[in-house]
């Protein structure tokens, strides 16, 4: 069973890796991916239960290996990702 704290701090040091800037923030909305002026930042609603922004997450880090392609990713994201694919 994977632990959601544990999964979104791999998620944290996956989009550090990468260059991309998490910023937990009071916004209106969940939040998501954006680029700004050659930068790269998830903004996500802070009051946001764990499970939804692992699942932001999960639909982040899709969306980048489509565009990116190779991306070294640690087991406990790929499980989590092939999670999907069961159900």
């Amino acid at each position: 069973m994977i632990k959601n704290k544990e999964l979104l701090t791999e998620f944290e040091e996956l989009f550090d890796s990468l260059g991309i800037v998490i910023r937990y923030d009071n916004i209106h909305n969940d939040g998501g991916y954006c680029k700004y002026k050659d930068k790269e930042y998830i903004i996500l609603n802070k009051i946001l239960p764990v499970k939804n922004k692992l699942e932001i997450y999960k639909k982040i880090l899709k969306d980048i290996l489509q565009e990116r392609g190779d991306i070294f990713i640690k087991p406990l994201i790929r499980e989590f990702l092939e999670d999907d694919k069961d159900s």
